[in-house]
């Protein structure tokens, strides 16, 4: 299936390098039934070298389209990466569909994949693929700093970029926060801070954590017997040291995404900078439509 493939080869520091170059190639599977690509479907292919891949489902209208790929976005999200998505529509309601369903760091929309700028399209992916902060973002420096609390945004940052070309950096709640405290007043403080930003608070199911779900009355906190890895996306922490090495090793060996350990300020805040997930969405306004900008520019400006 693959077609006008190249062979390089080159001698670097006395090794043999073999790279095998091919181009592009626009396929459909074998099946006659409409079907999204998944991973199974492509081991099945015979290609060598890096190839790209497009698959071209059969549908019979647009709204089976938007099914079937947000069915597919749904596949993507659970092998647990998130990193860059790609989206080609005019319609802007098809585009926020596809973001819904597929939690990747950074969005780009009717433009290339590639190609981010610092301060521009901070980068940077989510859960398999990174936990933040953005390189190239207003909260990396800030991460590596003792510097005084900042408020959180209440609103998307406009970032600067070119005529044509709009990079707004997205805040979104992380997800599942499990909370681990040894006394009542610090797991109430774990369960606000988680809650504040839109998280929903898992606890151990024990007495301390019946008392702490009544006070606060909220039912995004949810009881359960042990608290497990794979089961939340950030861990809040004030319990002693015994019991915090043991809840760091059994994190540290756990498969899968890499789970941040959160520890309170001296103040006995939490950062609400690890309780979200950033998203840059870069657009090509051009391609929607145009840029009104592109028409109020003068000769002057020119």
């Amino acid at each position: 299936m693959i077609k006008s493939t190249r062979r390089i080869v080159l001698g670097v520091c006395g090794f043999r390098l073999s790279i095998r170059f091919s181009r592009p190639t626009l396929f459909t599977l074998d099946n006659q039934e409409p079907a999204p690509f998944v991973p199974e479907q492509m081991k099945q292919l015979n290609t060598s070298g890096v190839t790209l891949v497009l698959d071209v489902p059969r549908v019979a209208d647009g709204r089976a389209a938007l099914e079937l790929m947000l069915k597919t976005g749904a596949q993507l999200a659970a092998k647990g990466y998130g990193l860059t998505l790609g989206i080609h529509s005019r319609l802007e309601s098809f585009a926020q569909a596809v973001m819904a369903a597929v939690p990747a760091g950074n969005v780009y929309v009717n433009r290339t994949i590639v190609g981010a700028v610092v301060g521009v399209q901070p980068f940077g992916g989510h859960r398999l693929s990174g936990t933040g902060p953005k390189a190239g973002g207003p909260l990396y420096v800030r991460r590596l700093t003792r510097a005084a609390p900042v408020p959180a945004p209440t609103a998307p940052i406009t970032l600067p970029g070119p005529t044509g070309e709009s990079n707004t950096l997205e805040f979104h709640p992380r997800g599942v926060i499990g909370c681990v405290a040894s006394d009542e007043r610090s797991l109430t403080a774990q369960a606000r801070a988680a809650l504040a930003l839109g998280n929903t608070v898992l606890l151990r199911r024990d007495l301390l954590s019946l008392r702490v779900r009544e006070v606060l009355g909220d039912r995004r906190i949810v009881l359960v017997d042990r608290i497990e890895p794979s089961a939340v996306d950030a861990v809040l922490l004030a319990t002693g040291l015994d019991d915090a090495r043991r809840v760091r090793a059994k994190f540290a060996v756990a498969d899968g995404a890499i789970i941040p350990i959160i520890v309170a300020d001296a103040s006995g805040r939490y950062d609400w900078a690890r309780l979200v997930v950033e998203r840059t969405v870069t657009v090509n306004t051009a391609a929607a439509g145009g840029n009104a900008a592109l028409l109020s520019l003068s000769e002057q400006g020119i």
